[in-house]
């Protein structure tokens, strides 16, 4: 199950993120929340922030940021 989580949020979920990120395919820089979140102070633009997390069991599984 998935559910959206502001930029306000952001921070709830880099502990959980970080723990799952190892078990990536995608275990790099650039999907890290410290890298995730920069990048968003600095070229939102006034976009909107979505973070989709998706969660298995009450687990962190999965994290899709979207814009």
């Amino acid at each position: 199950m998935g559910y959206s989580v502001t930029l306000e949020s952001f921070e709830s979920l880099k502990g959980e993120w970080i723990e799952i990120l190892p078990k990536s395919a995608f275990d790099n820089i650039f999907a890290t929340p410290q890298w995730k979140q920069v990048w968003w102070r600095n070229f939102a633009n006034g976009q909107e922030l979505s973070l989709i997390a998706l969660r298995r069991d009450a687990h962190l599984v999965g994290v899709a940021p979207l814009m």
